[in-house]
């Protein structure tokens, strides 16, 4: 039956401009040329026709407007204030949502409402994410818990037009739930976010939205992008015309807000499908890789921004100092900007590159540093000597909330020092001296450092030799877990055997830790956008070898360099194994040359399963192979089973890690890679995505090149990355937190105290496999709060322990404020206690006695 469009439909016109913060341009034309040319224009617009609505999102952009023309500013507030002008999305900017870790999906929410509010006295109600490039499965929970009921995007469209066999996403009115069971009301708009007002794209939409959904109401965005100048005149003229063509859908203006609220109230809940998965775009997998140094940046900072807050935290409780709130929230608004999409994607020209690291970067990285020095200093009486002497008192502070143990490297002036790590109480440490990149370290082994806390140890002469339980021959490594076997011929691992299961780890018909070099240039470069794009061809194992040599032999680490050229690029791998971590680190040094081609690394495993599991952020979630045609098998997370559009991810994103567990789940093997998130699985084969190297921008651009290494802005690439094999499934092996344990690094520093206790742990969060990702003062008032999340999928009882006795304790929202979530907890004796569920995230204020 076709569907036809009557006068009973309805068609809502708002008004939009989807403005990219950068880009193909820097932010200062953002700022002077595009943002202002487009809201004097809109303004205007409103003033000859007063019933033009027009929304805004990006709390960033407003507060460019407000710096640098706050008359402009108070007109816009003004037209918020009378409803012509709705502020959407909510959030800092219009991020890339699969590149943004945890903390810093939290707070695009958290400081972009507060913007919101306090300029404007606006609760945004409706996320607004036209271009983004995929969304993760747990941000409607982030999205809820920060009081935002509705979402809308727009990308998902692209796929159909790119793929060779259209798969299309299914649904454009749905119900978006996360793993923990939150959802948001979303829309996948019918068109574009930009689009001119005719009447054959209206009518197309509309009758789109009615096959699918029996929706007869159509939310319909219009206005030029970036530099066009939002809506304009023609667009609105051609608007009421339509409002009197005879038998046409009622036209009218109208806000995103009132849309939503009315598909919300209209529509039966049961005829609105729901959807529990990823939202995964079936184009632009490229932007998981390209740019590494944004990659790279986008992680410290906050690493770094998360450890200033946990040590100011602590300091202001417990040591009277005091917590930089202005400070921290100024540098985490510049990383909330570097989140942006086409920027974290690496999709911009090199100009806005160079500016972010001359400008946004190196500042919120002074902001925390200075945030972490100052509260070691008041703790520790921390000195700014980096390096370690006979007698100096290292400290080593685990920033994680469970106990962990961690390979140390403190700086030394010379090998002949013989020095010797010893614990306060006189045991010496398993300490080696290792020169590596022109300098010597003692590198020693802190076992069992405290949750959120810190160990103590003393540097002396050494007083005996050391044991070790390390072998190191010229073809392999072995410690008490593994014996690893390197191929002489090829420098390649033959063999990883895992000694306390009796299992081989690698396919013996294959090789390990293998370089991938892939031809990745579209038909058509410099068209198609390479940046974006994967267009993988032809496939080099690079299997020669210049050099292989031990450069390290115990008795902690023992590590076997192997050295390879190819062509324009020179590759320095680095294989190491240490006593006591069942654990295979490796390093790549890169100096990567090559232009349109991609570098991986695999690992062909000795057991195949038709899915793997990925880390992302708050959670995990499964996809099946796409080299499948089909399977018989069902995932659970989510719970469903293989579909056609499986095959269309081939690469795929992920946080931290990736694990495969063979059939009965009995063994497993996860690779954990810092700020790599693009993934893949195929066959037996678990591979990350390391480097690219294609053309920026467009034919129109200069031509300029991603991540070549002879560029002096970049430089030699350092990767590392790690194997745990593993006896149980993902769960059993803990690899979350294994996963964090080998991506976030303790703080060592040498303090001047002479009477520090040999350890401490500030604050606890049992079971210890739930994870503390904030600890920070409220950005309301001087109550603490503390986020935890539960990386596993079973509900947990928890308790927080802290070092304070606690007046009240209540469960809130992400904005801290308890409006949207408020729950009073039980507390006794500085312990407070929580339900939490599967992949919940937790965030409890607390109020000291």
């Amino acid at each position: 039956m076709s569907i036809k469009i009557d006068s009973e439909d309805k068609v809502i016109l708002l008004g939009h401009a989807h403005i990219d913060l950068a880009w193909l341009w820097t932010k200062d034309e953002t700022i002077h040329l595009v943002s202002l040319g487009t809201f004097n224009y809109t303004l205007n617009l409103m003033r000859e026709f007063p019933f033009l609505k027009f929304a805004q999102s990006s709390a960033q952009v407003y507060k460019w407007i407000e710096q640098y023309y706050p008359e402009v500013f108070k007109s816009i507030a003004e037209k918020i204030k009378s409803g012509q002008w709705e502020v959407v999305g909510g959030s800092w900017s219009e991020f890339s949502p699969n590149l943004t870790g945890e903390e810093t999906l939290v707070r695009q929410y958290l400081y972009g409402k507060l913007y919101f509010k306090e300029k404007f006295g606006v609760d945004v109600k409706v996320a607004w994410l036209p271009d983004s490039f995929g969304f993760p499965w747990t941000l409607p929970q982030v999205l809820k818990k920060s009081g935002i009921d509705y979402f809308l995007t727009s990308k998902l469209n692209w796929q159909i037009e790119r793929m060779k066999k259209p798969i299309p996403f299914p649904y454009h009115v749905f119900l978006w739930e996360a793993p923990n069971g939150s959802r948001v009301l979303s829309y996948l708009t019918p068109g574009g976010y930009n689009g001119l007002v005719k009447m054959e794209s209206i009518i197309s939409q509309l009758i789109r939205l009615k096959e699918k959904h029996g929706v007869n109401k159509l939310l319909f965005l219009f206005g030029y992008g970036d530099h066009g100048g939002g809506p304009a005149k023609h667009m609105i003229n051609e608007a009421l015309r339509l409002q009197k063509t005879k038998d046409f859908p009622k036209v009218s203006f109208g806000g995103a807000l009132e849309y939503f609220r009315e598909l919300d109230s209209s529509m039966p809940k049961e005829r609105i499908p729901k959807y529990e998965d990823e939202l995964y775009l079936k184009t632009h997998r490229g932007t998981f890789t390209t740019e590494s140094r944004i990659k790279k940046a986008l992680g410290e900072l906050e690493d770094d921004l998360c450890n200033a807050e946990k040590l100011s935290t602590i300091c202001y409780i417990l040591y009277g100092g005091s917590y930089p709130k202005e400070e921290l929230r100024r540098a985490w608004e510049s990383l909330l900007y570097i989140t942006t999409h086409d920027i974290a994607d690496g999709t911009s020209i090199q100009d806005v590159y160079d500016e972010i690291f001359s400008q946004e970067y190196p500042e919120a990285k002074r902001i925390a540093a200075e945030a972490i020095s100052k509260a070691l200093s008041k703790m520790f009486s921390s000195s700014n000597e980096r390096v370690a002497r006979e007698e100096s008192t290292v400290v080593v502070l685990n920033t994680l909330s469970w106990p962990t143990s961690k390979i140390i490297s403190v700086p030394i002036e010379d090998k002949e020092s013989n020095l010797q790590v010893y614990s306060l109480d006189d045991k010496a440490v398993k300490t080696q001296t290792v020169y590596e990149d022109n300098k010597w370290s003692l590198v020693f082994l802190a076992e069992n450092l405290p949750s959120l806390g810190f160990k103590a140890f003393k540097i002396h002469r050494a007083q005996s030799l050391q044991e070790s339980k390390l072998k190191v021959g010229q073809w392999f490594l072995e410690n008490e877990f593994f014996k690893v076997v390197v191929d002489p011929e090829s420098g390649l691992i033959s063999s990883i055997f895992d000694k306390k299961s009796n299992f081989e780890v690698l396919d013996s018909t294959k090789r390990g830790n293998v370089l991938q070099l892939y031809e990745d240039m579209p038909p058509d470069a410099p068209r198609g956008e390479p940046a974006w794009n994967l267009y993988y061809g032809n496939k080099v194992e690079l299997n020669k070898v210049n050099s292989i040599e031990i450069i390290s032999s115990g008795p902690l680490v023992a590590t076997i360099r192997v050295t390879r050229k190819y062509e324009n690029s020179t590759f320095v791998q680095e294989i190491s194994l240490y006593e006591g971590l069942p654990i295979l680190d490796f390093k790549v040094k890169a100096n990567w040359n090559e232009k349109y081609k991609t570098l991986k690394v695999s690992f062909p495993l000795s057991f195949s399963n038709d899915y793997a599991t990925y880390g992302i952020q708050f959670g995990a979630i499964q996809r099946f192979r796409h080299d499948l045609e089909s399977s018989s098998k069902e995932i659970k997370l989510p719970k469903r089973k293989w579909e056609e559009a499986d095959v269309a991810k081939f690469e795929v994103s992920a946080h931290r890690w990736a694990n495969v567990d063979n059939e009965d789940e009995s063994y497993g093997v996860a690779l954990l890679v810092k700020n790599k998130h693009g993934f893949s699985y195929e066959k037996n084969e678990l591979k990350v995505t390391l480097l690219r190297g294609p053309r920026r921008g467009y034919p129109q651009q200069p031509e300029q090149w991603v991540d070549q290494s002879s560029d002096p802005t970049v430089g030699e690439h350092v990767i590392s990355y790690s194997l745990y094999p593993h006896k149980g499934n993902w769960k059993t092996a803990r690899v979350p937190n294994v996963a964090y344990e080998q991506t976030k690094e303790p703080i060592v520093f040498i303090s001047r105290i002479s009477s520090l206790p040999k350890e401490k742990s500030f604050m606890t969060v049992l079971p210890n496999k739930l994870v503390l990702t904030a600890l920070k003062v409220s950005e309301t008032n001087n109550d603490i709060i503390a986020r935890v999340y539960n990386p596993y999928d079973e509900e947990v009882q928890a308790e927080l322990v802290v070092p304070f006795e606690v007046k009240s304790a209540n469960e809130v929202d992400l904005l801290e404020s308890g409006e949207f979530l408020n729950k009073s907890l039980r507390t006794e004796n500085g312990k407070v206690e929580f339900k939490i569920n599967r992949f919940e995230i937790t965030t409890i204020k607390l109020k000291k006695d």
